[in-house]
């Protein structure tokens, strides 16, 4: 024998150790992200997302029809759980033919699932009632409309104003 010692196990050496915590951190990372993924719902990707597009024309339409009837609205919360509106339209003939029944929709900006509708109708005054869930506080887009036209602004609620003002988007002549 030459008086040489043996070299060490391999489950020994560091630079063995370093090569497989690669493979094992990327396992490991890939493991947490599936269980993430499995976990939690993503409320911001749409199922539907070719008719969620095919749906803005219409959109831009029911737009178009609110400006070209001159629509303006106040929305008010008078009681908890109760929500008022107001609605000015300047032909008179087309307010008769708004019809009885009015759809005002509360749009959280990153939660999908905490969306509130609510069917508004008209009393013999002229001003839309509604009855209203509870609601998070926090950043809404607020919409009003029907089958033809729809106003829409941002809002935050509880509105501190106690009103909140919608109105017919203005035209885009940026072409």
């Amino acid at each position: 024998m030459s008086g040489r010692t043996p070299p060490p196990p391999w489950y020994r050496e560091p630079l063995v150790w370093m090569v497989l915590a690669i493979p094992a951190a990327a396992v490991l990372a890939g493991a947490v992200m599936l269980v993430l993924a499995n976990a939690t719902w993503d409320g911001l990707v749409a199922d539907d997302y070719y008719r969620q597009g095919m749906e803005i024309n219409r959109s831009l339409a029911r737009d178009a029809e609110a400006t070209r009837l001159g629509l303006e609205a106040v929305v008010w919360f008078p009681a908890p759980g109760v929500v008022e509106a107001r609605l000015t339209i300047a032909d008179t003939a087309t307010a008769m033919a708004a019809g009885n029944r009015l759809d005002l929709r509360f749009a959280r900006a990153a939660r999908a699932g905490a969306d509130v509708r609510v069917v508004m109708t008209r009393d013999t005054t002229g001003i839309w009632r509604g009855t209203l869930p509870a609601m998070a506080s926090g950043k809404w887009y607020v919409e009003l409309g029907n089958e033809r036209w729809r106003l829409a602004a941002p809002a935050r609620l509880p509105a501190s104003s106690g009103e909140i003002a919608l109105h017919a988007p203005m035209p885009d002549n940026s072409d």
